[in-house]
């Protein structure tokens, strides 16, 4: 029982160990924007535009 335990606990700690790893990403996903301005795409375009910066550099919008 003890050690069925400490094997959980260590594969729970080095998952949480390359979870964070693969989390900690600094580049920028450029991204170009094709729309045909549906409520679907406007509502794509929000998300984008108040998502963190870090993430997206949005270079451009074709309606």
């Amino acid at each position: 029982m003890i050690r069925k335990r400490s094997v959980i606990i260590i594969t729970f700690c080095l998952s949480l160990f390359f979870v964070s790893n693969l989390c900690a990403h600094t580049n920028k996903m450029a991204l170009l924007v094709d729309t045909d301005v549906a409520l679907d795409d406007i509502t794509a375009l929000t998300m984008i535009l108040n998502s963190d910066s870090e993430i997206f550099d949005l270079r451009l919008i074709v309606s």
